[in-house]
């Protein structure tokens, strides 16, 4: 069995604001918000399990979902200046119906990562 503190997530195939569950984690996701008319179940989709004792020592939230498929969560210890920044992210591949701009997608990621990276 692993000890994972925090575990990142693609293809989750949840929908709206569906959640996973998981004994001692906490889920934080970006689900897709418009689903195909012939879809039975959500599709794509990131996120995060982190582990219910990270609460007592971070304060924990999302710091950005503003393109779907990348999700960022900042981590900030609760008794100094410590932080991080973690980042899921997932691409569908190119033939997928959800077809993304590869160029779009990885323009948008690093200007993310340029624009997070002293958060």
């Amino acid at each position: 069995m692993l000890n994972l503190d925090i575990v990142g997530v693609c293809e989750t195939h949840l929908k709206y604001d569906d959640v996973l569950h998981v004994n001692s984690y906490n889920w934080i996701g970006q689900n897709r918000k418009h689903l195909h008319k012939k879809a039975k179940t959500g599709s794509g989709g990131v996120g995060l399990f982190v582990k219910k004792s990270y609460y007592e020592m971070f304060d924990i939230g999302v710091l950005d979902t503003s393109f779907e498929g990348i999700l960022w969560v900042s981590f900030k210890h609760k008794n100094s200046d410590f932080r991080f920044n973690i980042c899921v992210a997932y691409l569908p591949p190119e033939n997928s119906t959800r077809q993304v701009d590869k160029d779009v997608f990885f323009d948008t990621l690093i200007s993310q990562v340029y624009e997070h990276q002293n958060s």
